[in-house]
């Protein structure tokens, strides 16, 4: 089976990680687990104001803060 797991940073994101990883019933070692993180769009005026490489940045900073723990 393959999960696409949505991942915001929350607290509510975190427990419901673990209770997941926790339950093998659920998500077992032959399953695939995909978390995915969205970020909000800039508006293009603050991206033509920043530039494109500031902003991709931001967005790779901020996924990076949700995905790594």
């Amino acid at each position: 089976m393959k999960i696409i797991f949505p991942a915001d940073g929350s607290a509510f994101t975190k427990k419901a990680l673990g209770f997941l990883m926790t339950h093998e019933n659920l998500c077992g070692p032959e399953d695939e687990l995909v978390v995915l993180n969205v970020q909000p769009p800039v508006p293009s005026r603050v991206k033509r104001m920043l530039g494109a490489g500031v902003v991709n940045d931001y967005h790779q900073d901020e996924a990076r803060r949700v995905l790594e723990p």
